[in-house]
């Protein structure tokens, strides 16, 4: 006699700790934990959106959506674990400004890139308000800059001010011999 016996493959669940649901661009790699059934099959991860993998490190690449998915393969005796997503949110990086107060100027001088110096590490445009060659009253002024980047995607307009001191121009005596 001949007997049939039908064996069900073992089932394998893979828990999948969260990463960080969101995230600034520019952020240091992600370590990525998951731990898989009983197959003895490594878990494995596949990621699409801007992002990289190496082994269980995840590097940012860009602002966008994230999606990393672990997977665990089945054996002769398991079945293949059902596949776990995770979602991450990437914002755009601010983008810092250094602009060093600038050194007094006395009343009359035009505002030059001595006094426009702000600088970022990201490819962009400056926007100056007052703007280059204006001349100033005489007090405490306010210099804006308004940078976009080029990378608009991965990179936040950002903006910062500096105060000018503008000195009163010394007076210029003219003598003339009667």
């Amino acid at each position: 006699a001949t007997f049939s016996v039908a064996v069900n493959l073992a089932s394998q669940i893979i828990s999948f700790t969260a990463p960080p649901p969101q995230v600034t661009f520019g952020v240091a790699p992600i370590a990525l934990s998951a731990a898989g059934g009983i197959s003895g099959n490594p878990v494995t991860f596949a990621v699409t959106g801007p992002a990289a993998l190496n082994g269980n490190s995840l590097t940012i690449t860009g602002a966008g959506t994230v999606v990393i998915t672990a997977n665990q393969l089945g054996n002769a005796f398991c079945s293949a674990a059902p596949p776990v997503s995770q979602t991450i949110i990437v914002q755009p990086e601010p983008v810092a400004i250094a602009w060093s107060t600038p050194l007094p100027i006395t009343y009359g001088t035009r505002l030059t890139a001595t006094q426009l110096s702000a600088t970022t590490s990201v490819q962009g445009s400056f926007i100056y308000t007052p703007s280059l060659g204006a001349v100033l009253t005489v007090g405490s002024q306010i210099l804006s800059v308004s940078f976009s980047p080029t990378d608009a995607k991965d990179y936040k307009v950002a903006t910062a001010q500096v105060v000018l001191q503008v000195n009163k121009a010394a007076p210029v005596l003219a003598w003339a011999p009667a």
